[in-house]
C-alpha cells in the first residue's frame, strides 16, 4: 500500500492510493491519510480528488478509510471527487452504494 499526494492544479489535491487497502494496512494508512489532508490544508485548495486506479484490493476497513477522507473533506466544506478507480475499487464501492457519495460516476475505469 502506498499513498501519493499530488497537486495536478494549484488549487487541487489528489490522494492516489496504490496496492491493497485492507484491514492489514488500515492503521498506517489512516495516519498517512490524515497527515496528507492536514498538509493539504496549507495549500489553499478548493478541490480534493481520490485516485483509486492502482488499488488492487479493497475491503470494508478500506471503505471506512475512504469515508473518513470524505468526512474530513466535508468538514473543510470542499468537494471530493474520485477521478479514477480500478475495477476492484469500483466493484466494492458499487456494492456499498458509495458511488454517489464519492462522486464515482465520472471516474475513469
Amino acid at each position: 500500500m502506498e499513498l501519493h499526494l499530488h497537486h495536478p492544479q494549484p488549487d487541487t489535491v489528489r490522494l492516489a492510493l496504490h496496492g491493497e487497502v485492507t484491514i492489514y494496512q488500515a492503521s498506517a494508512l489512516k495516519t498517512e491519510l490524515l497527515d496528507a489532508l492536514t498538509a493539504a490544508q496549507g495549500h489553499d485548495c478548493t478541490r480534493y480528488e481520490l485516485d483509486l486506479q492502482a488499488v488492487t484490493e479493497l475491503d470494508s476497513a478500506g471503505v471506512q478509510l475512504l469515508l473518513m477522507v470524505l468526512r474530513e473533506v466535508q468538514r473543510l466544506q470542499k468537494p471530493l471527487h474520485t477521478v479514477a478507480a480500478s475495477a476492484t475499487a469500483r466493484e466494492v464501492l458499487d456494492f456499498y452504494r458509495l458511488g454517489t457519495d464519492l462522486n464515482l460516476a465520472a471516474a475513469q475505469p
